[in-house]
């Protein structure tokens, strides 16, 4: 009887309720069923979403089979595990340009010996616009895996993620050889100044860039040629570690068009300067809409700070005594945060709301 009610709608209706399901889903519930739904799943004109990423590797190994092998051609949307333990993942199938509609490719946990030769191939896909990449191996095959990424012809998301955070990267790209149709690029894992800046000269139609962790500069990036990219309106930096000498360089190198502005600073004091903060806003950032700016400070067990400055007008001071009975006699250092939110309207005024952390 149920079975009934639920042929009573359309196929059109079957349709859009597959647009919420994963394709093994789909085809684990509806498939042999009887021939209308069999016709359903294998319709040419059903595109497939599938994430085999969080599956165990007895489903794993049917989805891969039965479910993306044969309808390579029907896929818009594939999240790929590599687990090596069971000799699963790449050696199920591989991605080749019958992948035909494919537009959205997630690679977790992926081999650089396999991700390399991967990327390269992956040229022949037409559609493919967005590419995520998790990645936990050599750090020295980042940059291999930025060139190959950028020579998608049709790619305009791009994330590498890297797990091993705190490992010192070097990033090189051949910036003569190497632009991209990239529009959001999501950078999470660590990179120096000026290794940041060698991939936006790859960039030309950025429109948002996401970084993890910004650290100081290798060499001195007054000398980096950072080409005017226009389309530029979003920056976010998770955590800077780079000198406020160097992010002033840098913001003054990027085109004025930038609308919102998002970064945590650490350890630079001159972050607070407020009159330099004025200057770059009304120089170089005249059309910054949502400035959002969170500094970092680790201090000593008796504090005693006091920062005055024009904007922020922040004063810290806490005395000898009632610090110690608010943090304790053995704390040797507390993290001071300072936050600051603002919404630069079209006059350049500054209204910002603070909050203090101790």
């Amino acid at each position: 009887k149920i079975i009934s009610c639920i042929e009573n709608l359309s196929n059109e209706i079957f349709y859009e309720i597959f647009d919420f399901l994963d394709g093994c889903e789909i085809y684990q519930a509806f498939s042999n069923l009887n021939d209308r739904f069999q016709t359903l799943i294998t319709c040419s004109t059903l595109r497939l979403k599938i994430d085999l990423s969080t599956r165990p590797d007895s489903s794993l190994e049917y989805g891969s089979k039965y479910v993306v092998v044969p309808n390579k051609d029907r896929i818009i949307a594939l999240s790929w595990p590599f687990s090596y333990d069971h000799n699963l993942g790449y050696t199920l199938f591989n991605i080749d340009s019958s992948f035909i509609r494919l537009e959205i490719l997630t690679l977790r946990s992926i081999r650089a010996n396999d991700l390399i030769p991967l990327l390269i191939n992956m040229i022949s896909l037409p559609h493919l616009f967005s590419l995520t990449i998790n990645y936990d191996e050599d750090p020295q095959e980042i940059s291999n895996i930025y060139q190959a990424s950028f020579n998608l012809s049709m790619l305009k998301y791009f994330k590498l993620s890297f797990f091993a955070f705190e490992t010192l990267l070097s990033i090189s790209i051949n910036v003569d050889k190497q632009l991209t149709t990239i529009k959001y690029l999501v950078i999470d894992h660590c990179c120096s100044l000026d290794e940041l800046i060698a991939l936006l000269s790859c960039t030309h139609q950025l429109c948002q860039l996401t970084c993890e962790q910004v650290n100081e500069s290798h060499k001195n990036i007054v000398k980096d040629t950072l080409y005017p990219i226009l389309s530029l309106t979003r920056i976010s930096i998770g955590r800077c570690y780079a000198n406020f000498n160097e992010i002033e360089i840098f913001l003054t190198k990027i085109p004025s068009q930038l609308e919102v502005l998002r970064f945590n600073s650490f350890s630079d004091v001159n972050y607070l300067d407020a009159n330099r903060w004025e200057r770059i806003i009304s120089q170089y950032l005249q059309h910054l809409n949502i400035f959002e700016f969170q500094y970092n400070e680790i201090i000593g067990r008796y504090l005693q700070a006091t920062i005055d400055y024009k904007k922020f007008e922040i004063i810290l001071m806490k005395n000898d005594t009632n610090f110690n009975d608010d943090v304790g006699q053995n704390t040797e250092q507390v993290y001071t945060t300072i936050s600051s939110n603002y919404n630069v309207d079209r006059n350049k005024s500054i209204r910002h709301h603070r909050s203090i952390k101790f």
